[in-house]
């Protein structure tokens, strides 16, 4: 058995691993790649230490309010050109189980062009939502027993429509965010 970027592979006759080490994998994988994010973008910059608080706190995102939690980063919605779109932070509000959405900018003379990138996320969102909410919910459910959250570990992500976020984010200042 070999653990690597293609998820872990178990060779006939050896011992499956148990949902325990593979969660432990998980998590160390995880927490293993978000530090070398090496991109220089000032948006990016500020944005891994707004992610780094969420896994040190078992997923809340306190910022988008009561009961969010992170879900996914830079997730890519099929665009209607077939094109990915990639999005900053997925996030699920575990008493609802809807999906929030929140796209960042480093400066904000640019918040406007995240109103319009978090409004088309949200059109594929209701375009996608019966297929991807079942993945979501595996996700979220993994996440939250990977990071130590009861309620994540059992939540469930709801196919409704996705409540939209934008932000700043910027290196040295604390990531802001607000509703659409």
């Amino acid at each position: 058995m070999r653990g690597d970027e293609c998820g872990n592979l178990v060779k006939p006759g050896s011992q499956t691993p148990t949902v325990s080490e593979i969660e432990a994998r998980f998590k160390a994988a995880f927490e293993a790649w978000l530090p070398s994010v090496g991109r220089r973008s000032d948006e990016e910059q500020g944005v891994i230490p707004w992610l780094a608080r969420a896994l040190e706190e078992g997923l809340a995102l306190p910022d988008l309010g009561k009961g969010w939690v992170f879900l996914h980063q830079e997730w890519r919605f099929v665009g209607d050109d077939g094109i990915g779109k990639k999005s900053d932070i997925l996030a699920v509000h575990l008493p609802t189980g809807r999906l929030g959405i929140v796209e960042f900018k480093s400066d904000a003379s640019k918040l406007a062009e995240a109103r319009t990138q978090v409004d088309d996320y949200a059109r594929f969102w209701r375009r996608d939502a019966s297929e991807l909410a079942p993945f979501f919910t595996t996700l979220l459910r993994a996440m939250g027993v990977a990071y130590g959250n009861e309620a994540a570990a059992l939540g469930s992500v709801s196919t409704a429509p996705a409540t939209v976020f934008v932000g700043l984010a910027c290196p040295g200042r604390r990531a802001h965010v607000q509703r659409r």
